[in-house]
């Protein structure tokens, strides 16, 4: 059962974006991001150990710049606010506190020093707040044109090589930031679908390997089940078709067709998907593989749903279209 300081943090969490949401003023923006920097460096703290102590550190210092950066626009004179300079300052600033590339450096580090349940935050409700801020004020500059890119590019070339869980996710989700960020571009609110579908996959494949899953090779157990629905939610979260990962991203096409950096990300998206094949393919083919930790786990009929839901949710992603756009 969680601490009480743990979900008193977690109420933190939802009063601050709601915050961010209800807010007029960059100030009360600024109070509210604090706040969620505060409360999520507590909830790292709720498990003392000296490398979790080593990922807040590395953690707070470029939340600090950020926030920094952030409330150096409030002593902007009137004459420059909402100038090129102003956004771009605040680009930087957003940009530094989700952990886009080229400001990406602690995001893996932080990943892989938190536990599972630490990194399902970091990976979804933390990205929330940034995006909310650069929705209200996104502009096509040279600037936003480099994160993308550089995010698509680092993100996908990132995956290579690792077997690590945590440090692929947070690659992962570097490219992801890309996608969601050049969807910023629409009115229509496909950077929230997208967002939202993202983290029920993410949240899906962390919750059902809690506690013990850390090396990408310990994620496959012999029963079948459980290891091809792992292998479902990663095809998933690559973009892969029919999935429900493809989906998001083929909305995101659809509306920036005429976009030249929709092939970069297009490409970017079929690097993904060739080492996240390569990763499960053999797993696909073996069924006597055994893994020491989840060799005798068994997947609970809630942990089964949740995560059979984020692979198949077209229905409920169409729903989700038909009510923010």
């Amino acid at each position: 059962m969680p601490s009480p300081l743990y979900i008193l943090m977690s109420i933190n969490l939802l009063i601050s974006i709601l915050i961010l949401f209800s807010s007029n003023s960059m100030f009360s923006m600024w109070l509210a991001l604090e706040i969620l920097t505060i409360s999520f460096i507590t909830l790292m703290f709720t498990k003392n150990n000296q490398e979790i102590a080593e990922g807040c550190m590395i953690y707070f210092l470029p939340q600090a710049l950020s926030s920094s950066m952030f409330i150096f626009l409030l002593a902007f004179p009137s004459i420059l606010i909402y100038t090129k300079m102003f956004f771009s300052i605040m680009i930087i600033s957003m940009a530094i506190k989700l952990g886009m590339a080229p400001f990406h450096q602690w995001f893996p580090i932080v990943a892989k020093k938190c536990p599972l349940n630490i990194n399902i935050i970091l990976m979804t409700i933390m990205k929330l707040p940034p995006f909310i801020i650069l929705s209200s004020s996104f502009l096509a500059t040279p600037l936003s044109i480099i994160l993308i890119l550089s995010s698509a590019i680092i993100g996908s070339l990132g995956g290579f090589n690792q077997n690590n869980l945590k440090a692929l996710m947070a690659f992962s989700s570097i490219s992801h930031m890309a996608w969601i960020y050049i969807s910023l571009s629409n009115e229509k609110n496909i950077w929230l679908i997208y967002l939202i579908l993202y983290s029920m996959i993410i949240t899906s494949i962390f919750f059902i390997l809690m506690p013990n899953t850390f090396l990408l090779n310990q994620m496959f157990s012999k029963n079948f089940v459980y290891k091809n629905l792992v292998v479902f939610l990663l095809l998933s979260l690559s973009g892969l078709p029919p999935l429900t990962g493809f989906f998001q991203k083929w909305l995101v096409i659809s509306l920036n067709i005429n976009s030249p950096m929709i092939l970069i990300l297009i490409g970017s998206s079929i690097i993904n998907i060739m080492f996240y094949l390569r990763l499960t393919y053999p797993f696909l083919l073996s069924f006597s593989l055994k893994s020491y930790w989840l060799s005798d786990s068994k997947l609970s009929p809630m942990k089964f749903i949740l995560a059979l839901k984020s692979v198949f949710l077209l229905p409920f992603a169409l729903l989700l279209y038909t009510l923010f756009v």
